[in-house]
């Protein structure tokens, strides 16, 4: 009897896990994670778990059945933008099973350049939860999101990569139920993009730190404090303001007919809103607490869950910004 695999999809709920080449990784797991479901029908369980939410419960509230083989998806990152390459983590105390031999060898094709397939590690608390609550476990890093060629190939090869993986664990892939695609009249517009160009200024270097666009990088550096912010789309207008931090509130400005804030003076608040008709999504990195907040994106002093990004009295290090 062919046993079931339950995909967790890793991170989520507000944790974008690594961005790269204007993508995040938390949306291009659950992506795959769906295909996979899809292709595998009722063999397949979709956690609608994430990192965030299981972290110190999933593998002990019962929520994955025993008899279950686990995989939990990602994609790698890394500031060598050259790294690349898929592989499969296991605990160190287990020896690879044939479920990891199949996986590791058929993402290091799909997925070349790394020297080790399977990687055994004791660092990482799911991993050891899991091994300790005997769980038929494994994580599986599917190329560098930090690599143009990597993600190109996983968004291009998503069906076959969620065939390839349910042919690993030996489950049958059943015909796509999705409804056949309708074509649109060739006249049919396009959804134009429209990007974000930001920067911040820097209290310890005090100076303007290169631009970013969109989430191809955060705009910031860790441990230093946000002053000010500049930003501009490459089409349509962007409005924002700051909060200083034990100060206030500072007036809007438009585009890069000014900057919001003053040099030296540490924000700890950030709102913005464009006259698009699209959604902007935008979230700041704590500096004391070292931690990302969720993608907000209301535009409202009296909302403290999706009207600013921030939490007054905590001071900002790094920002990112895109819109949908």
């Amino acid at each position: 009897m062919v046993k079931k695999l339950f995909i967790i999809p890793g991170h989520g709920a507000g944790d974008s896990g690594a961005v790269g080449n204007g993508y995040q990784e938390a949306e291009r797991v659950r992506a795959l994670a769906a295909k996979i479901k899809e292709y595998g029908g009722d063999k397949v369980i979709l956690s609608d778990f994430n990192l965030n939410s299981y972290k110190t419960d999933i593998f002990s509230n019962g929520v994955i059945p025993k008899d279950c083989l686990v995989l939990e998806l990602h994609l790698d990152s890394s500031t060598n933008k050259s790294a690349r390459g898929g592989h499969v983590i296991i605990n160190a105390k287990f020896k690879a099973d044939e479920y990891d031999q199949a996986l590791a060898k058929m993402i290091s094709a799909m997925f070349p350049g790394r020297a080790k397939t399977i990687v055994e590690r004791t660092d990482l608390a799911n991993v050891n939860r899991a091994a300790q609550k005997g769980y038929n476990y494994r994580l599986m890093e599917c190329g560098f999101i930090s690599n143009a060629e990597d993600i190109s190939k996983f968004n291009a090869k998503m069906d076959e990569l969620a065939k390839n993986i349910l042919g690993c664990f030996k489950i049958s892939v059943k015909q796509s139920a999705t409804a056949p695609t309708v074509s649109k009249p060739a006249s049919a517009p396009t959804k134009e993009k429209i990007s974000v160009t930001y920067q911040v200024w820097d209290d310890v270097g005090n100076a303007w730190l290169p631009e970013v666009t969109d989430l191809t990088d955060y705009a910031g550096i860790f441990g230093h404090d946000v002053c000010a912010v500049f930003a501009k789309l490459t089409k349509g207008n962007i409005f924002y303001k700051v909060h200083t931090k034990g100060g206030r509130w500072l007036p809007e400005v438009k585009n890069r007919e000014d900057y919001a804030g003053i040099f030296n003076k540490p924000i700890d608040a950030l709102m913005m809103r464009t006259d698009t008709g699209r959604t902007i999504k935008y979230a700041v990195h704590l500096r004391r607490s070292n931690r990302w907040l969720p993608f907000v994106t209301g535009y409202n002093e009296k909302d403290s869950n999706n009207g600013f990004a921030g939490i007054l009295g905590q001071e900002i290090d790094a920002i990112k910004i895109y819109i949908v």
